[in-house]
């Protein structure tokens, strides 16, 4: 499990589970899983987005359809359902900043 920032950058990196299981069993069960569900892990406050608008968003991570939608996770609207255009425009977008990830273990595992 890891977590790459938009620059392609690993920052959190857990290596290593004894047996398969699912993505979201393994982030489950890895410090990284278990510190962001703990809130002991420490994570950048929310910051000002746009500071004309006074928006301010979470820093979140990025997964699957796998991963169980939390407070810090975003994970795209399930395909199985009707989805509207706002929802295809969020799965499209979400589906690109997931592969940052790919691209970033892409890179890692060609070196």
């Amino acid at each position: 499990m890891a977590v790459v920032d938009a620059n392609m950058r690993f920052t959190l990196v857990d290596i290593g589970t004894p047996r398969r299981n699912s993505d979201s069993g393994v982030f489950r069960r890895s410090i990284i899983g278990m510190g962001l569900e703990n809130q002991f892990m420490k994570v950048t406050r929310a910051c000002p987005l746009d500071k004309d608008r006074n928006l301010i968003l979470p820093y979140v991570v990025v997964g699957d359809e796998a991963f169980a939608l939390t407070n810090y996770m975003m994970r795209p609207y399930p395909r199985s359902g009707i989805l509207n255009r706002r929802k295809k425009i969020f799965n499209y977008r979400l589906s690109r900043a997931r592969r940052i990830v790919e691209l970033a273990f892409g890179a890692l595992r060609g070196r």
